[in-house]
């Protein structure tokens, strides 16, 4: 295999998308590609970039999202976050963060966001 210089917002080890612990990117869903783990903290870049492409300050937005580090990236990027459980593949990682709130269900949180 030939070696690839990759870049990104922070530092880590590349990951074979195999061992990624989600099934979206470990079966190959969305395409060929590879995982950044990172060595400390959490990539918070392209939550940034999602804020700033809605127009949206990240104070007054809401990250969701199903594992730990998207509770630190939207922790990290200023904004609230919602922590979904009902099909993540990070169960027993849920406890490691505390989101400022939690959504066991698609209707909880659709009713967390439209409150």
């Amino acid at each position: 295999m030939s070696q690839v210089e990759v870049l990104a917002p922070f530092s880590g080890r590349v990951l074979p998308l195999e061992e990624v612990p989600d099934p979206v990117f470990s079966e190959r869903m969305l395409g060929d590609g590879l995982a950044l783990d990172p060595v400390e903290g959490v990539g918070v870049a392209p939550v940034l970039h999602a804020f700033q492409r809605l127009g949206v300050p990240p104070s007054q937005g809401v990250y969701v999202g199903d594992a730990p580090f998207d509770v630190e990236a939207g922790r990290q990027a200023g904004c609230l976050t919602v922590l979904t459980t009902w099909d993540s593949a990070n169960h027993d990682r849920l406890t490691e963060v505390e989101p400022d709130f939690v959504a066991a269900s698609p209707d909880e949180l659709a009713a967390l966001l439209l409150d």
